[in-house]
């Protein structure tokens, strides 16, 4: 890993600890992460080379509790860590120790690129109240913060971290359901921990309290969604954004069995003659609003005409009963004879 630029916010030349830190921090800190600490200061008053295998080979840790250390003491507000090209850890900043204002309150890295969220099933769920500090010791806890950052490929800020242990502890997700869940979002494009906070209390509305349970629910969505693509034509991709939120709906909302959004989408097909979600989606819309259950529902409707309105004209291409003339003989009626 290179070296990180460290820009120091304390006062130059000074290396001893504050009577403020020992007061408000050593007392609740981890052992491990407060020799990361000590070591950050010493090597910046050296000015010396500084990276996570550097600090990881010194106080012999993995990198992954380097990170962890590091991630704490953004949390603590004690120092900001900063982010270059794909998300990665550049550098960081120490901070006055005592100045919580001074803390990041930035975006994450990648969120605004991300696509609309989903929308969610309900009310937010109660929450307990989480104790953060217990959170600290719990090795399955601890194991789905390196987890996520692995999927997520980008060091967790102390917002995400403080999501996770909202769902683990106050929602009272298992960790597997969550590991599960992580999973499933990235490998659809989506990294933002709004976007999978969201997910997940949508799956807590209705009941999806297992990762088995999640498997089977996304397990049913993607063999839908392949159904749809190829119907379209579209096989061989996988569903976009925009795409997949329409299936999710036709299937979860609607409540649709699949052989109803198939003839929907054939009909689109015999109609424009190309793919199109949206025209598929006015199709089952309207069916949803008619009442229609089964592809029975549909044949009825089919069967029965539509209200003419008052004084509208024929629509252009529309069908008239076929009539039987003979040609020469209107011409001899029009000639008199």
């Amino acid at each position: 890993m290179t070296g990180l630029s460290v820009k120091d916010g304390r006062r130059e030349g000074v290396t001893p600890i504050s009577n403020r830190f020992i007061d408000r921090f050593l007392p609740e800190a981890n052992g491990e992460f407060v020799k990361v600490y000590l070591l950050l200061l010493r090597r910046v008053a050296e000015g010396g080379e500084l990276s996570v295998s550097y600090m990881a080979d010194k106080l012999n840790h993995t990198e992954k509790d380097v990170l962890r250390a590091l991630k704490y003491w953004e949390k603590m507000r004690i120092l900001k860590l900063e982010y270059g090209p794909g998300a990665l850890l550049s550098g960081l900043e120490l901070l006055p120790e005592a100045v919580g204002e001074a803390a990041c309150t930035a975006e994450e890295p990648g969120e605004s690129e991300e696509g609309p969220e989903p929308e969610p099933a309900g009310e937010e769920p109660e929450r307990k109240a989480v104790d953060f500090q217990a959170l600290e010791g719990d090795e399955e806890f601890g194991q789905l913060l390196d987890l996520t950052g692995c999927y997520v490929g980008r060091i967790l800020t102390s917002r995400d971290c403080e999501v996770l242990a909202q769902l683990y502890a106050g929602v009272g997700m298992s960790a597997e359901l969550l590991e599960y869940l992580v999973e499933y979002c990235v490998s659809g494009g989506h990294k933002s921990m709004r976007y999978i906070e969201t997910v997940a209390l949508n799956w807590h509305e209705r009941g999806i309290e297992t990762a088995e349970q999640a498997r089977e629910e996304t397990l049913n969505g993607g063999k839908h969604a392949y159904a749809v693509l190829k119907a379209f034509g579209l096989g061989g991709r996988n569903p976009a954004a925009g795409e997949r939120s329409m299936i999710d709906r036709w299937f979860r909302d609607y409540s649709f069995p699949v052989d109803i959004v198939l003839e929907a989408c054939d009909r689109t097909m015999r109609t424009i003659h190309q793919p199109s979600f949206e025209y598929a989606d006015k199709i089952l819309k309207d069916w949803k609003d008619k009442g229609v259950r089964a592809v029975e529902d549909i044949a009825r409707l089919d069967e029965k005409p539509e209200p003419r309105r008052a004084g509208k004209k024929p629509e252009k291409g529309a069908q008239f009963p076929q009539r039987d003339y003979d040609c020469d003989e209107l011409v001899k009626q029009l000639n008199g004879f």
